[in-house]
């Protein structure tokens, strides 16, 4: 009976510690399936659209940029929101010449906290790469900036995918 109650005790206390204790929150998907994904940004230079030629992770369309230096190509302002974040970023980016996607606070000052996702050396950029860069703090009542870079100074095509940000609540 003893033996039976400890083993029990036992199964109970790793079953408890084995409980996940992600509390993230999604606060903010794209998957640039239709060109209505792109109604939300803010389009500045750049041949941008969503394309069924290529995408990652088996999605059925992505973001495509055909940029030069003028950036952001796109930018999207998210927030405010009711809660203190501790904020991730990931995507998914293909290039031909370097690409970034940025995360920052947009509170008025220059921005001390930010995200970025950027394409490492030209040609393992020209591969699907999934990314993620965190966390920074997102206060209650301040918005951030998401804004896409596809150019590196250069007329280069860029793809992107699944852009997610999670946040944490503290």
């Amino acid at each position: 009976m003893i033996r039976l109650l400890f083993t029990l005790l036992v199964f109970t206390f790793l079953f408890s510690c084995s409980k996940s204790t992600d509390n993230r929150v999604l606060l903010y998907a794209n998957d640039f399936e239709t060109a209505a994904d792109l109604n939300e940004f803010t389009i500045n230079t750049g041949e941008i659209n969503i394309t069924d030629e290529d995408s990652a992770n088996d999605s059925e369309a992505c973001l495509n940029i055909f940029g030069w230096c003028g950036t952001p190509n796109l930018s999207l302002d998210i927030g405010p929101f009711e809660e203190n974040y501790r904020i991730e970023l990931e995507g998914w980016i293909k290039t031909d010449y370097g690409a970034a996607i940025h995360l920052s606070i947009q509170d008025g000052a220059i921005p001390s906290n930010y995200l970025r996702l950027e394409t490492g050396d030209i040609l393992s950029g020209r591969e699907w790469t999934h990314y993620t860069d965190g966390p920074f703090d997102l206060m209650q009542g301040v918005s951030a900036r998401l804004y896409i870079d596809a150019s590196n100074r250069t007329l280069s095509h860029t793809w992107i995918d699944d852009i997610r940000i999670y946040g944490t609540a503290f």
